[in-house]
């Protein structure tokens, strides 16, 4: 998306305004920042973006896409 480099703050905004919901593996972005209230945040508590790592927790994030609010933050960790 060419979204590189841009602040937490300015992303979430940014992502709010074109999809319903953010995954990522900052686990700081909910403490510093305000979800907006038109984006639903899923944050993975995995150590790297690897897809050895990510792949496995698939069942878990597509459960969570269903079941995710718009304005809070859902935790996944590795089973």
């Amino acid at each position: 998306m060419g979204w590189s480099g841009i602040e937490n703050g300015a992303l979430l905004r940014r992502a709010s305004r074109e999809f319903e919901i953010f995954i990522t593996i900052d686990r700081s972005i909910q403490h510093q920042q305000v979800i907006p209230s038109s984006i639903a945040l899923i944050t993975l508590r995995v150590t790297n973006n690897r897809p050895d790592t990510v792949v496995p927790m698939a069942p878990r994030i597509l459960k969570a896409l269903t079941g995710s609010i718009p304005g809070t933050n859902t935790v996944l960790a590795p089973d």
